[in-house]
């Protein structure tokens, strides 16, 4: 069965996935939204014919099966606001919408006390390399079922490797030795 999938962030890591994303699997998928208040990330993102853009979040969120919070974490807040109402639908219509937070920093924890109307949150860190298909993302739950693990799996397959992780703290360990820890390091050994 197609799923319908919603990323809330337009930036750079969405555009990446999405073009693994494209060349793995657009047939997985019956919809793809992007929702993206910033106008220079939603004109970025017009160049897919298979995706919809939106300045802010509607009634695609509700329908979705999986929702990817995919801004920075300082946006986290603007976020959680623009979903409330969604939020309360969402709930009324007893789905449980998987919800993947890409925000480093921002805890399970955090996340659940924000969004209560989903109860499979996942934590994942993807890298750039996922345009390409060749990207590896790392990622925890505490909270899904068989048939979430399933669909969490098969997104992250689609542009790259998946490595589930036991712990929160080894997500955090993952991401600074394969994000911006090495790339730091880089810098300043060339500078």
């Amino acid at each position: 069965m197609k799923k319908m999938i919603t990323f809330i962030g337009g930036g750079t890591i969405t555009r990446h996935i999405l073009s693994g994303l494209h060349k793995a699997r657009p047939q997985s998928y019956s919809r793809i939204w992007v929702v993206d208040p910033d106008s220079k990330a939603r004109s970025r993102q017009t160049k897919r014919t298979t995706q919809t853009i939106l300045d802010k979040p509607n009634k695609c969120i509700v329908d979705s099966d999986i929702v990817v919070l995919a801004t920075k974490p300082q946006s986290f807040g603007n976020v959680i606001d623009s979903l409330t109402q969604i939020g309360h639908d969402i709930k009324a219509s007893k789905r449980d919408v998987c919800v993947i937070s890409f925000m480093a920093g921002v805890s399970i924890a955090t996340i659940k006390r924000s969004i209560p109307w989903s109860k499979s949150i996942v934590r994942a860190m993807p890298n750039l390399c996922s345009a390409s298909r060749m990207g590896t993302t790392v990622w925890f739950s505490d909270s899904l079922d068989i048939v979430a693990t399933e669909n969490v799996t098969m997104l992250f397959k689609s542009f790259g490797d998946s490595i589930e992780v036991s712990s929160e703290e080894e997500l955090t360990t993952a991401t600074a030795l394969s994000g911006a820890g090495p790339a730091y390091v880089s810098r300043m050994i060339s500078a």
